[in-house]
């Protein structure tokens, strides 16, 4: 009847949402006690690996697949498939597909990398990446294998465990192998839950992004909309649609800046030879008698207005202005200079007649 699937479903939804806030909870104060106490602890308590084996043994002993029609994990197969060589049908029919894929796989791969690069102060080629995911796609077709790409939660909690070289990666796969190979059935009745739990505890740092929204907005407003906007439509329209509008802004964004460049009146820092805008620092000093201006894009037509304006503004003046009154004020010196010579010359040519005439 309808109240016994009304129940039924209720009864599996507060199970699903009581295991996932228990974990949730659970993962983030033990993750919370590893960044503060990280100088004093040799290896991070690997709080996720723990609440992965407790949750398979709690599932698997009080049956939560058939008892509560929890939703787990199920049926893995084990082992690889076999290689086989590249279909040239298949290319055909999925060539027009694959290349979004291939779009969306590398740019994911390529910021998730940018933000751990800048996290970790470290340098990366997006050329290398590029070539190494080409590389990894093209063997792993042979094996029938899914698009290699970023794995935004394995990648986070990694990170969040520690991991920092080559070794942790090599490591990540070599349990990954064994775990297909012959250890995929201890998960098997894992919930799907847990799953999303430990995903969304661990992109803790990327979700509180949004702190940032306002200082990046005082700091650097086209850069703010670019971020906004391509998390919106990657939210909104999806991954692939997302990327095309955030390249979309960043297009209009690098048309804004060249007509609406940044610029700005350095000053120098005491005690260096640096010379910084003076917006942004307190304790400068701008030398007297002189004015160091800048723009940050090149001047053309488009810009040129803007750029007299932003000039105008620093030099506190309008050179125009001043040299329309200084031509001003020189009309009337002649005028006056002209005035003053016919007056002098009109009264010497009555002394001249007063002196004949006498």
């Amino acid at each position: 009847s309808l109240e016994k699937i009304f129940v039924q479903i209720t009864s599996t939804n507060i199970c699903d949402l009581v295991m996932s806030i228990v974990i949730m909870v659970v993962v983030f104060i033990v993750k919370e006690l590893n960044d503060r106490y990280r100088a004093k602890l040799l290896v991070p308590i690997p709080i996720e690996i723990i609440m992965t084996i407790i949750t398979c043994g709690v599932s698997y002993g009080f049956n939560f697949a058939e008892r509560y029609n929890v939703q787990v994990i199920g049926k893995m197969v084990s082992g690889y498939e076999s290689p086989i060589p590249p279909s040239i049908e298949v290319f055909q029919e999925s060539a027009v597909e694959a290349f979004p894929v291939a779009i969306v796989g590398f740019a994911v791969a390529f910021s998730v990398a940018k933000v751990y690069s800048v996290k970790h102060d470290y340098p990366i080629d997006g050329n290398q990446e590029l070539v190494a995911f080409g590389v990894s796609n093209i063997f792993g077709a042979a094996f029938r294998s899914f698009a290699a790409s970023t794995a935004l939660s394995r990648t986070a909690v990694q990170e969040s465990s520690g991991g920092k070289t080559q070794i942790a990666g090599l490591i990540s796969a070599m349990m990954a192998m064994i775990v297909t190979v012959a250890l995929g059935f201890l998960l098997e009745p894992l919930p799907r839950s847990v799953l999303g739990a430990l995903v969304i505890v661990n992109l803790k740092g990327m979700l509180m992004q949004f702190r940032e929204i306002p200082y990046l907005w005082m700091r650097d407003r086209p850069e703010c909309v670019v971020w906004v906007g391509t998390c919106l439509g990657a939210i909104l329209l999806g991954l692939d649609l997302g990327l095309a509008l955030g390249l979309g802004v960043e297009l209009l964004t690098v048309v804004f800046r060249v007509q609406f460049p940044r610029c700005s009146t350095l000053a120098n820092i005491p005690g260096t030879d640096l010379y910084k805008d003076k917006k942004d620092y307190l304790q400068i000093f701008e030398p007297e008698g002189a004015k160091i201006f800048r723009i940050p894009s090149p001047i053309f037509f488009a810009n040129i207005e803007f750029f007299r304006k932003k000039l105008i503004e620093a030099v506190g003046f309008n050179p125009l202005r001043v040299l329309q009154k200084r031509n001003k004020a020189l009309k009337k010196i002649k005028k006056l200079l002209q005035k003053r010579d016919h007056d002098i010359t009109e009264t010497k040519r009555w002394e001249n007649c007063y002196t004949t005439k006498a």
